[in-house]
C-alpha cells in the first residue's frame, strides 16, 4: 500500500491543476451561447416588428371604403415677421416665445429721448413761425389801410388840381405816396405767403415726428403665438430689423405629402378631413 501513495499524490495534483482550464472553457462557452441567443432575438424582433407594421398597413388600407385614401401631413400657419419702421435701440420686449399675442398688443418699445426732443424742438419753431405770420397779416391789413388813404388823397388833390384850389406838385406827392403804399402792400403779401409756407413745413415736420414717435411702439399685426424672440433688449436695430416671428392663428393650412401610387385618385376641390 505505501509505495502507492506517490502515485495518488501525482494524479491528486494533476486534477486540481486542470480545474482552472475547464471552468475558463466554460465561461467562454456561454458567452458564445448568450450572443447567439440574443442575436435570434434582435433578428425575430426586427422581423416581427415589420410584419406588424405590413399587417396594420394592409389593414388600414382595407378599412377605409373605396375611394378614400389616408396620407400623412402636418397642420402649419403662417408665420409673420414683426420688424421695426424705424432705427432705435430696444428698450423693452414684452411677450416671449410660446406667449399669446392679439392683433395690436404692445410687442416691443424702442427708446424715444432723442424723438421728444426733436419734437418739442419742431413744435416751438412752428408756434414761432404761427406768431410771424399773425404779425405779417396785421401788417398787410396796416399796408391794405395806408393804400386806401393814398387813394382817397390823390382823388381829392385831383379833384382840387382841376379847381385850381391846389399845386400840380401837390397832386404828385400824392401820386408818390400812392405808389409806395401800393409797394408796401405788395411786399407785405409776398412775405405772408412766405410765412404761411414757413408755418406749413413746420406743422409737417411736427406730424412727421410724431408718427417717428409713434412707431417706437411695435404692435403685433395679428393674433397668434409667439414662435421665435430674435432681440433682446439693448439691441441696436436699423429701420426694417425684425423682432420676433409670430404665427397667425387665423391663417391654419395643411402641408400633405402625397404618394404616388394615390396622386391619380384625387383632384382640386376634394374633400378633405384632418383627423
Amino acid at each position: 500500500m505505501a509505495p502507492l501513495m506517490p502515485s495518488n499524490s501525482r494524479s491528486s495534483m494533476n486534477n486540481v491543476a486542470q480545474k482552472p482550464h475547464s471552468v475558463k472553457e466554460a465561461v467562454r462557452g456561454f458567452a458564445k451561447n448568450r450572443a447567439a441567443v440574443i442575436s435570434v432575438i434582435v433578428v425575430v424582433g426586427l422581423i416581427a416588428a415589420t410584419g406588424g407594421y405590413l399587417l396594420w398597413k394592409q389593414h388600414e388600407a382595407a378599412a377605409l371604403p373605396k375611394g378614400i385614401v389616408a396620407i400623412n401631413g402636418r397642420l402649419e400657419a403662417t408665420q409673420v415677421d414683426i420688424a421695426t419702421k424705424i432705427a432705435g435701440r430696444v428698450i423693452e420686449i414684452v411677450p416671449h416665445e410660446g406667449d399669446m399675442v392679439s392683433a395690436g398688443s404692445v410687442v416691443a418699445r424702442l427708446d424715444k429721448a432723442e424723438l421728444e426732443a426733436q419734437l418739442q424742438q419742431g413744435q416751438a419753431e412752428a408756434q414761432k413761425a404761427r406768431e410771424t405770420l399773425a404779425r405779417v397779416e396785421a401788417d398787410v391789413q396796416a399796408r391794405k389801410a395806408e393804400l386806401t388813404l393814398a387813394e382817397q388823397q390823390l382823388q381829392r388833390a385831383e379833384a382840387l388840381v382841376k379847381k385850381g384850389w391846389t399845386t400840380r406838385e401837390k397832386y404828385d406827392q400824392r401820386k408818390q405816396e400812392l405808389d409806395s403804399a401800393t409797394a408796401a402792400l405788395t411786399s407785405a403779401a409776398k412775405q405772408i405767403d412766405e410765412t404761411q409756407a414757413a408755418v406749413k413745413a413746420f406743422d409737417a415736420n411736427v406730424v412727421r415726428l410724431q408718427a417717428l414717435l409713434a412707431d417706437t411702439t411695435i404692435t403685433s399685426p395679428v393674433r397668434g403665438r409667439v414662435q421665435y424672440r430674435l432681440i433682446e433688449p439693448g439691441a441696436v436695430l436699423s429701420a426694417g430689423g425684425r423682432i420676433a416671428s409670430v404665427l397667425d392663428l387665423s391663417d391654419l393650412y395643411t402641408t400633405v405629402f402625397l404618394p404616388a401610387s394615390v396622386a391619380g385618385q384625387l383632384k382640386i376641390g376634394d374633400e378633405a378631413r384632418v383627423v
